[in-house]
Order: structure tokens, then C-alpha cells, then sequence
């Protein structure tokens, strides 16, 4: 598999990448869960590798991963969003960008396993109990 992977799996999208995933891919994954997914609310689990390769980890900037953020991936996302960062570079990375975003952390987390990112797409809305 080269780049990524989306599937329909238990009640939310699963976008599984590649070890060699370029951002352009992870960024062209973004645009095509948006075109399935038009009323934007079906939660989304992105999971990245643990063999990501070096070349692919490098592209995963800090500042990348904040602009997304900052250009409103909060607005694409729809329902909640969790990441899968098994890589301890892209995991603190996409962690800090959580960190500054406090009004999203409701809507998009990371996580270092599928377990974890899966149990709390799962769980319910605090706001509806």
C-alpha cells in the first residue's frame, strides 16, 4: 500500500497510511474523507504507522501540523477526530498542536494506540447524558 487507506469500518472513517506516507498524501486523504463524508459529522480515526520511514516523519512539521490546525481543521472534521501517533516525534508534534488548540480538545485527540483512539470515538458526548 503506498499513502493511505480509507475504509468504512464500525461507525467511523479509518484512514490508515502507509510507512512511506508523504504529507501530500496525508493532505490528499483530508480532502477525500471530506468529499465521503459531505455532512461532516462521521467521527474519523487517523491512524499513522509505527515504521513510518525517516523521510516521511520529517514532512510531519511542527508547523504543518499547526497550520492545519490553524486554518480550521476544526471546521473539516465534523465529528471527533482521533489520531493514532505511534512515532514519538509526530506524537509530540501533534500533541503540542492539541495543546494549543484547548477549544478543540473535545472534537480532535491523539493517541499512541488504536485501542485507546478507538474506545473514545466510542464513547458518548458528555452533552448528551
Amino acid at each position: 500500500m503506498a499513502g493511505y487507506e480509507i475504509i468504512q469500518e464500525n461507525g467511523y472513517l479509518r484512514i490508515a497510511a502507509a510507512s512511506d506516507v508523504s504529507w501530500a498524501d496525508m493532505m490528499a486523504a483530508y480532502q477525500e474523507v471530506g468529499a465521503l463524508d459531505r455532512d461532516r459529522n462521521q467521527p474519523r480515526l487517523w491512524v499513522l504507522p509505527a515504521d513510518m520511514t525517516r523521510d516521511a516523519i520529517e514532512e510531519f512539521t511542527f508547523e504543518r501540523l499547526e497550520a492545519l490546525a490553524s486554518e480550521g481543521v476544526s471546521q473539516h472534521v465534523g465529528g471527533p477526530a482521533a489520531v493514532v501517533a505511534p512515532v514519538d516525534a509526530v506524537f509530540g508534534k501533534a500533541r503540542q498542536v492539541t495543546l494549543l488548540r484547548p477549544d478543540q480538545s473535545e472534537r480532535f485527540r491523539v493517541f499512541r494506540s488504536e485501542d485507546e483512539a478507538v474506545a473514545w470515538l466510542a464513547a458518548p458526548d458528555e452533552g448528551d447524558a
